[in-house]
Parts: structure tokens; sequence; C-alpha cells
């Protein structure tokens, strides 16, 4: 650090001089009087530094309303078959967790879900690979005694910012999930914009149009 003294009014004031970078100063604030004689003024010097200017950062979230788990909506209760959800209850967990494990691709707990599901893991891949999160909706549901089947509107949100709209049929019993043979669910739309499944929900036309194309047969 450089010091200059140098007189001034007849004061000797102190002149500090360091790094041409003034961020790497520490605010700090200095009064300094000097000894004044008789007769003579008094002159004060105050030195001020700026303060370092820090960066501030963002965290990047690893999950979002559009990536990870999906969450699970009903349209009414009593269902439309008049089944109550206090039933249904019990299977749409089960059937949610089978959901997030295909967005996941997690091939392998796929088919310790669901052991009659004629599909390799290529084939898996080829159908849901690219989903980043499954939502799904009960529009519907029976019970026969032993399994509830739940008739389900799938909200996929797409790797691409897409979201396709998928309908599912699958059986949750005491054994485990049955989709009835068939692993590949029919795409009824496709929007060229992510969706949550509150805002599909929420959408009454969408909603109307989606039910009517996923009906227990």
């Amino acid at each position: 650090m450089l010091v200059v003294a140098a007189l001034i009014g007849g004061g000797l004031a102190l002149l500090l001089g360091g790094d041409d970078d003034p961020s790497t100063e520490s605010v700090d604030t200095v009064g300094t009087t000097t000894a004044a004689s008789a007769g003579e003024p008094t002159t004060t010097v105050s030195i001020t530094t700026t303060s370092p200017t820090v960066a501030e950062t963002t965290a990047v979230p690893t999950e979002s309303e559009f990536f990870g788990p999906g969450a699970s909506l009903v349209v009414s209760d009593p269902l439309p078959s008049g089944l109550s959800m206090d039933r249904a209850d019990d299977a749409l967990p089960f059937a949610q967790l089978f959901a997030d494990r295909l967005a996941e691709g997690n091939w392998v707990g796929i088919n310790r879900m669901l052991s009659d599901i004629p599909a390799t893991d290529a084939e898996l891949e080829a159908s849901f690979g690219g989903i980043d999160r499954l939502s799904l909706i009960v529009v519907d549901a029976s019970d026969d005694g032993f399994a509830v089947t739940l008739q389900l509107i799938g909200v996929a949100n797409e790797a691409d910012a897409t979201t396709t709209i998928r309908c599912f049929r699958w059986s949750v019993s005491p054994d485990g999930l049955s989709s009835g043979g068939v692993y590949e669910a029919a795409i009824i739309d496709q929007l060229d914009y992510q969706a949550t499944p509150e805002s599909v929900f929420e959408d009454t036309t969408l909603m109307s149009t989606y039910a009517a194309g996923c009906v227990l047969a």
C-alpha cells in the first residue's frame, strides 16, 4: 500500500493508495484529525473504500411441476360408476407408483409390479422413455370384489417440453397390478406445451373430451 503525506491548511493529511481494483478492499471509513496549533484550523480527512461485489448464485431445482413424481386426481366421489373412492383409494397409490416408475425409466421395477406385461425393456423405452413426469386422473373405476380396475387419464410431461394425454386401464388386486396384457396405452391427445394435471383437470372442455375417450368397457 502507498502512503502519501501532504500538508493541507497547516495540517498533515494521510492519503492512502492501494490496489487499482476497489473490489479487493473492505468497507471502512476512518476519520483522522490532525493536531492543531493555537489559532490554526483543524483538518479532517475521511478515507472510504468500496466493498467487493459478491455474485449471487441460484440453485437449479432437480424437480419441478414437470419433472419427478406425479400427482393423482379424481373426477368425483362417488365415481360415475357409483363406486366410492373409499375402495378405489386403496388402488390409486399403487397405480401412481407404477406411473412414477414408468417416468423414471425403471423397467426392472415395472416388471416386478406388472407380471403380465408383454414387452421388452427396449419396447418400454420406446413407448415411455421420453416421459419426465406422469400424473394420473381417475375417470372411473369398477370393483369385482377382488380387484379394482381403474380407468385413468395419464398426463405425461415429455422431455421435449410437450404433454401427451394417455388412456390407461389398470387393475390392482392383492396379487399386484395387471394391465390385461396391454402395456402401451393409447395416446389420445398431444399438447404443444407443458401442462400440469391440475390445469388439465380444471379445463372442463378438455376433461369432457378426454373422459369420453377413456370409458370402461
